[in-house]
């Protein structure tokens, strides 16, 4: 074969191979790049045996709609009024005045759609007053912090019996009356809840309160080291520590069962979402004990 025959052979094939990427490379972009075109409607015909299916089969139910929704709470603590703030809240007509305090922070409460604060103090409402060890408010605290924008009264804590029982259960009735309708941590009759559900955008938010106990006294239970009255824990919300075989000290058993069984009737309340507020640690330490871990991660 003569050179220019095998020239012409090498064109031809060349030619052909791209024919050959030029047909392929067309087929690819269209595959890539050429739209869809949009699902046909159903023709009247096939709409028609949809709607006979309908008739004789049951449809399963549309699956439900998930919901985002946007939820802001905020909680304060502690409440509460040594002498030169009772004082200072003295007016020259012999009435007390705490509002002063809340300026500020008011705007944070009332944005907020559920605020929650401690109170630690008592209302026993006899008409004498005292600070540090034992507080006794004036009890139009409680209307104040109320008018600041507080939504729910915690009252567990180590204070709750320095009026004595009497003074814990009047505490909660005028918490009442100055317009918190959810009390949590203590009780004014024993047929109260313990806890509460609390109604916010469409949520239910459930809330559970306790306070610890202190060591035992003479076989006594104490509560900020003072005895307590034998009928207290039916109406307040206290957890004790004990030593456990391990030389540790843990939260009792029989404590985290109730504590467990008040957040399992938040849930069967309907609750969504479950606040528990633990009045807990060792005062002026800057890091929690190894028991109140336990506690947070049992709840």
């Amino acid at each position: 074969m003569s050179s220019r025959r095998k020239k012409k052979v090498k064109i031809k094939w060349g030619r052909f191979l791209l024919c050959i990427f030029v047909v392929c490379a067309v087929v690819l972009a269209g595959l890539l790049f050429w739209p869809l075109p949009d699902k046909a409607e159903p023709s009247e015909a096939n709409t028609q045996n949809i709607s006979d299916t309908a008739e004789d089969t049951e449809l399963s139910p549309e699956p439900a709609e998930q919901t985002e929704f946007s939820l802001l709470i905020r909680c304060a603590g502690d409440v509460m009024a040594h002498m030169p703030q009772v004082r200072s809240a003295k007016r020259s007509d012999g009435t007390y005045d705490f509002s002063e305090n809340y300026v500020y922070v008011t705007k944070y409460f009332e944005e907020a759609d559920l605020s929650l604060a401690n109170f630690e103090t008592t209302f026993s409402g006899d008409g004498s007053y005292s600070g540090y060890p034992g507080f006794d408010s004036p009890l139009v605290l409680a209307n104040n912090v109320y008018d600041a924008g507080i939504d729910v009264a915690l009252f567990a804590n180590n204070h709750m019996l320095d009026s004595r029982l009497k003074g814990a259960r009047n505490t909660v009735k005028v918490l009442r009356e100055a317009g918190f309708t959810t009390v949590v941590g203590a009780r004014y009759e024993t047929t109260d809840d313990r806890s509460a559900i609390r109604e916010v955008n469409g949520v239910k938010v459930g809330i559970v309160a306790y306070t610890y106990e202190t060591a035992l006294v003479n076989g006594k239970r104490t509560l900020n080291g003072s005895y307590m009255d034998s009928s207290a824990p039916d109406y307040i919300n206290t957890f004790r520590y004990a030593k456990g075989s391990d030389g540790k000290t843990h939260v009792n058993s029989e404590d985290l069962a109730s504590i467990k069984s008040e957040i399992e009737w938040c849930r069967q309340s309907g609750a969504e979402i479950v606040i528990c507020y633990f009045h807990w640690g060792t005062e002026y330490r800057q890091t929690p004990d190894n028991a109140d871990k336990e506690l947070a991660q049992f709840a």
